[in-house]
């Protein structure tokens, strides 16, 4: 039996996480996985999917349809930060845009996309690519390439890949934190792995609770 200081740690699992900048559940879960990547469990890698490709052309709610319009400008911004700045300069962008927009409930704006590009050290000007369709081609590849994994049309974000599987999800209706934070991936690390695990879920009573 090994000694308390001879412990074994367990392995660094990768995780790349896909969000999509204006998703509240994406920013919640994107929280929890810094919490385990902050605790030394995970290695965490950004990715981009976007609402507005999964929604284009489905019959929405004129609600929801409204959000979707809105959708496009945050997801472009981000995927020309990425181009420019690469996956470190995504999480930075993400991790700014973010706190204002679901945190701090920041107005869907150029003001708040610039004020977080200045915030993460990039370039104020990478806000033009919100009206700039010219990023939507890469934009529905990318997320294909988020979606194609998960082999089920009926998804949203955020969109999980690790231990060689991909899934929607996991949702929260808040941040787990801590040692519960661990906890939790730990629970999600060996679902994942076991071949016949393919769903969990049920209703959404509470939140989102974002901060």
């Amino acid at each position: 039996m090994a000694s308390e200081s001879q412990a074994v740690t367990p392995e660094r699992t990768h995780v790349k996480l896909f969000v999509d900048p204006t998703c509240p559940y994406a920013w919640i879960t994107s929280r929890w996985l810094v919490e385990v990547a902050d605790a030394g469990r995970i290695d965490l890698q950004l990715g981009l999917v976007s609402l507005a490709v999964i929604n284009d052309g489905r019959d929405l709610d004129e609600t929801y349809r409204g959000m979707m319009v809105q959708a496009w400008s945050p997801s472009r911004v981000a995927l020309a930060v990425l181009t420019a700045h690469g996956p470190g300069g995504l999480r930075r962008f993400y991790d700014a845009y973010g706190r204002r927009r679901h945190v701090e409930s920041a107005a869907h704006s150029r003001e708040t996309l610039e004020a977080a590009l200045l915030e993460a050290g990039q370039e104020r000007g990478l806000a033009d690519a919100g009206e700039d369709p010219g990023w939507d081609e890469q934009l529905r590849i990318m997320t294909a390439q988020a979606v194609d994994p998960v082999d089920n049309p009926d998804i949203g974000t955020p969109i999980v890949h690790l231990a060689g599987r991909s899934f929607f999800g996991p949702v929260f209706t808040w941040i787990p934190r801590g040692a519960e934070a661990v906890h939790v991936f730990e629970a999600l690390l060996a679902m994942a792995g076991h071949p016949a695990f393919v769903e969990l879920k049920r209703g959404r009573p509470d939140g989102p609770i974002t901060a």
